[in-house]
Order: C-alpha cells, then structure tokens, then sequence
C-alpha cells in the first residue's frame, strides 16, 4: 500500500496500541517533497487511542506537525528518533505540548516488530 494513501491511513487505523495516558485531540501532519507534493492528513485521538485518521485536514486540532516526506518515510521504517529530529528542527510542532509530550512519546517506543512489518507492506 502506497505511503500516506487513504489505504495506508486506514491500516494505521486499524493498529492496536495504548491508551497513551494523556493523548487526547486532533494531530495535523502536513509533508512536501513526496510523489504527491504536500499534503496533509489529521489523526484523532480519544481517551488515548487512535479513533481514526484520514487525507485531509482538520479544524480545531491541538497539534500540526510539519515534516519532509524523506523524514516521514525514515521514521516508519525505524531509521532515526523523534525526539532528536524535533530537536533538529526537521520535524516542527505547533500547539498544545499537553498533547504532544504523549505522541511523541508513543512515536519513540513503537515496537520495532510491529514496525517493521508495517514498514514492509508500504511502498514508499
């Protein structure tokens, strides 16, 4: 399934993880420089867990996220960290830290199998 498709987004949907205690809102993540230029897409959160995600973005979200499709495409397939491409800038925040400390802290600690194998079913 195509990286970042409709397709692609229903199958994150469709992953079991958490609660994370404390991730509770809207995520908006806009790329550029993919195969389809920019785009934006918007994950929704309730009481911890994802409740759904889709192309697109979305009024009222507590946090946008911005990053190059290149950044996007390591992080799912496990080559860097997060938290050190926040820090570097390349991956940019804006809104609610309330409900970004949690994300971020789920983005760091997905396990690597589960990871691995998503990775190999996207084409990127």
């Amino acid at each position: 399934m195509k990286f970042l498709s409709e397709e692609w987004l229903e199958a994150v949907a469709a992953l079991e993880f958490g609660p994370v205690e404390g991730l509770d809102g809207g995520v908006v993540l806009k790329t550029e420089g993919g195969p389809d230029g920019k785009t934006t897409h918007h994950f929704v959160f309730d009481a911890g867990s994802l409740s759904g995600c889709s192309q697109g973005n979305l009024k009222g979200s507590q946090v946008q996220l911005s990053a190059p499709y290149e950044l996007l495409r390591d992080l799912v397939q496990g080559i860097g960290d997060p938290a050190t491409e926040f820090m570097r800038g390349r991956l940019k925040m804006s809104g609610d830290m309330v409900v970004w400390l949690p994300l971020l802290s789920c983005l760091q600690h997905v396990d690597a199998g589960a990871r691995s194998q998503f990775a190999d079913m996207t084409d990127f």
